[in-house]
């Protein structure tokens, strides 16, 4: 047992041995650069969330849109505000490190791209209820007709359309298969 704990000791002695205070200055550099990129991160994502706020703000009466769907869109440009930033500041912290983010970027993106074909569907169905949305074209409450289902829009979301039919019976339709609406 006293072989384990002397040789443990002599790596762990061996290891701040070859640690020349140049290396410490190197180490503190990489520190503050990387609380600096934090710092200004958190600083970039306060400034565009009370960007993105005031904008959405101003819009409820220009348009006339419903409260729901302004905070709806506002709390999406906000997340997609934040995971951009995410992803920048931490290439940026990986460089810091000496990580080659060339080759991440790029399995990043051919995994985006496989990812992409595999979820097409759930892309475009919120895509599609953005754009519904955004362009107003119906509301909770409001009697629609949509692929020969007639009924009352209970509940919208950005991937499906529930409808109550007259008789009681609930359709949920992906938006993505919304084509035209009545």
């Amino acid at each position: 047992m006293g072989n384990i704990w002397k040789g443990m000791l002599d790596y762990i002695s061996g290891f701040f041995d070859g640690i020349t205070p140049d290396t410490y200055i190197d180490l503190g550099s990489r520190l503050l650069k990387v609380a600096l990129i934090i710092v200004g991160a958190i600083i970039i994502y306060r400034i565009g969330r009370a960007i993105i706020s005031g904008f959405f703000k101003r819009q409820t009466g220009r348009f006339k849109m419903a409260e729901k769907k302004i905070n709806t869109l506002n709390a999406l440009s906000q997340s997609i505000l934040s995971y951009i930033l995410y992803f920048i500041a931490g290439i940026m912290i990986l460089e810091e490190f000496g990580v080659n983010t060339t080759s991440l970027i790029t399995t990043a993106g051919i995994g985006g791209v496989a990812i992409g074909f595999g979820a097409q569907s759930l892309v475009k169905d919120v895509i599609t209820g953005f754009f519904i949305l955004l362009e107003d074209q119906y509301e909770v409450g409001e009697r629609i007709t949509i692929d020969n289902i007639t009924g009352t829009v209970e509940e919208f979301g950005l991937r499906t359309t529930k409808i109550r039919g007259f008789n009681g019976d609930l359709t949920i339709i992906p938006n993505g298969q919304i084509l035209k609406v009545i």
